[in-house]
């Protein structure tokens, strides 16, 4: 498989990149590829998801490899699973297919970000507002994106930086003729002025679902007072020492839920004569040998927690959570 593209110009299933290629072929039975990866196949599984067509879609650094299989003929619809060749782990597949998508590249289009006009003469604005333009040649048309923005303070000139976000009350992204726009604000982390130091800083602003940045950045000039004003509209944001106890605090229940998904099998042979969420909790931490809170986490998570593209987002969500941490 060529992976050697920039990873937005790799296709999507669902919101998970495949790499080049990959999809290309007939693929294998699953027994085959079970083989291959050296992985258990969960007997409940068989009966839901295709008996051949399987092929391997990514291959994380980590170790961590992804597969699929097609629901149909055309290939527009396909089972999602994720294992860790050589543990003789137990894979669970998605219940539910994911749709093909054409990469992040191709579904931007003539999509650009720009700062809002307003922006310029604002000093240190309340919000940051960005306008997602449309200067192509045809009407734009969402696939499933989202129009969330976020927002990170750098250094002036300094052009590589991460980000972490979370998944909820994104905007949806609306349909645009070619010269329309639709004017959106940017989510800034408020542990960000918290921390912050008076200085001169460039706001990059990305659009999460398609990759884009306004370009060029938007330069502001802190002054201790500027920050502090920010502080002020914001009492009850949490200090970032409470906000390090939170991301931990999660980055702790992401843990357990991996813990669980990689033990299923251990997992409800010591739940399933419980007769508490207490009981079941005791009798988990014993046989996952993890401590009462990392029990009572798993216990209490629900199942689709565990399946193959839940198993892949709690993987990227605890890398985001770190960097959050780091940022701190």
């Amino acid at each position: 498989m060529d992976s050697t593209a920039p990873m937005d110009e790799w296709p999507q299933i669902g919101r998970v990149e495949v790499e080049p290629g990959s999809l290309d072929g007939p693929g294998v039975a699953l027994t085959v590829l079970a083989t291959e990866l050296d992985i258990d196949i969960d007997e409940s599984t068989r009966g839901e998801v295709p008996a051949d067509g399987w092929r391997v879609i990514r291959r994380h650094p980590e170790g961590g490899v992804m597969f699929a299989a097609p629901v149909s003929a055309d290939r527009t619809r396909w089972h999602v699973g994720s294992a860790r060749p050589g543990t003789s782990q137990t894979f669970h597949v998605s219940p539910e297919p994911e749709r093909l998508r054409p990469s992040r590249a191709d579904r931007r289009g003539g999509l650009v970000l720009k700062w809002a006009p307003h922006m310029v003469d604002t000093g240190i604005p309340d919000d940051f507002v960005v306008e997602v333009v449309n200067e192509g040649d045809a009407t734009w048309w969402p696939d499933g994106d989202s129009f969330h923005v976020v927002g990170v303070f750098t250094e002036p000139g300094r052009s590589d930086f991460s980000f972490g976000w979370a998944g909820m009350h994104r905007d949806g992204g609306v349909p645009l003729r070619p010269g329309e726009y639709a004017r959106m604000r940017v989510d800034v982390n408020s542990g960000v002025w918290e921390n912050i130091e008076p200085g001169t800083y460039n706001v990059q602003a990305v659009l999460v679902d398609l990759g884009i940045r306004a370009d060029p950045p938007l330069t502001v000039t802190l002054t201790k007072d500027a920050i502090a004003a920010r502080r002020h509209r914001h009492p009850s944001r949490r200090s970032a020492r409470d906000e390090r106890r939170m991301i931990e605090h999660d980055i702790q229940r992401l843990h357990a839920i991996t813990l669980a998904a990689e033990s299923l099998d251990i997992v409800l042979a010591a739940v399933r004569d419980a007769e508490s969420a207490d009981d079941a909790a005791t009798a988990l931490a014993t046989a996952l040998d993890c401590d009462q809170d990392v029990a009572r986490l798993i216990v209490s998570s629900p199942l689709s927690k565990f399946n193959a593209v839940s198993r892949d987002r709690t993987a990227q969500r605890i890398a985001q959570a770190q960097r959050r941490i780091d940022a701190l």
